[in-house]
């Protein structure tokens, strides 16, 4: 049976590949670039129409017309659970809540989007508000928004060390590159960046390590890796220092729960090592 390649080295040849098909695109720069879409821009500034979609004046039949019969008069809303004050509404009771109106477009993933929908319903942060959510249930949905930006903030770290050591595995290895790829790792781009600039909150070039690997027996550089270290700091080539980037919460999660002690700044430490092909 024959043996099956190493994984990352399948991962380098395929990269290799890809650098041979088109070397303009390992230096892609998203910054600055118009969002793509059409139309005029929406509330957000962004374009009205997303890429793939076509606008419909109609309401698309969206079930296959057998439509349940729902007794109103046994309709319910139970709010129970970590809650100071549970409840239980009818639907004459629901409907005599505070209501809002609000305009917007909705898009199908089935490709279709229809423009100014206008929508009415009760808010829920009102219900939250009837109920008093105890600091428990606080504490749960601060520990998931952070839980969701722990995440957010490492991918886009991934994702810009790779594009880091994409670019300086096609480029050549010496000071001025080696500053720019550390620009791309922390701005998204080439050249420096404000604070408020840089991809995750906290993050600067003094997070940032470059390293290689020559191949054995010979200074011939084989492999680079850009990398944000996980210990207090990391010695990278030329004798430089990188220091670790801790996760910065929105939320004191220790305060809510009552603790000195608890925190999530976790470090942030993605790393990414490709083929050097000058």
């Amino acid at each position: 049976m024959a043996e099956i390649p190493d994984l990352v080295e399948r991962r380098q040849r395929y990269i290799q590949r890809q650098i041979e098909l088109n070397r303009g695109d390992v230096n892609v720069k998203f910054r600055g670039q118009s969002p793509q879409g059409s139309g005029p821009p929406n509330r957000d500034g962004m374009p009205r129409l997303p890429v793939g979609q076509h606008e419909v004046r109609n309401w698309p039949v969206l079930d296959l017309g057998d439509l349940p019969s729902i007794d109103l008069s046994g309709w319910a809303l139970e709010v129970a659970g970590h809650v100071e004050n549970p409840f239980v509404l009818n639907w004459t009771q629901f409907l005599a809540l505070p209501q809002v109106d609000d305009v917007s477009d909705f898009h199908c993933v089935t490709t279709w989007s229809r423009y100014d929908n206008h929508w009415r319903g009760v808010r829920f942060s009102t219900l939250a508000e009837m109920a008093l959510t105890v600091p428990l249930l606080i504490a749960l949905l601060a520990g998931v928004s952070e839980i969701g930006r722990y995440f957010q903030s490492y991918t886009t770290l991934a994702k810009s060390t790779r594009a880091a050591a994409r670019y300086l595995s096609n480029h050549q290895y010496n000071s001025v590159e080696i500053a720019r790829a550390k620009n791309l790792a922390v701005c998204g781009q080439l050249t420096t960046c404000t604070d408020a600039e840089r991809l995750v909150k906290g993050a600067s070039v003094d997070n940032v390590c470059i390293q290689t690997t020559k191949v054995t027996g010979s200074e011939q550089i084989e492999f680079v890796t850009v990398s944000i270290p996980r210990e207090a700091s990391k010695t990278c080539d030329a004798d430089a220092v990188a220091v670790k980037l801790p996760y910065q919460p929105i939320f004191n999660l220790g305060a809510i729960l009552g603790s000195d002690t608890f925190t999530i700044t976790y470090p942030l430490a993605p790393s990414t090592t490709m083929r050097y092909i000058p």
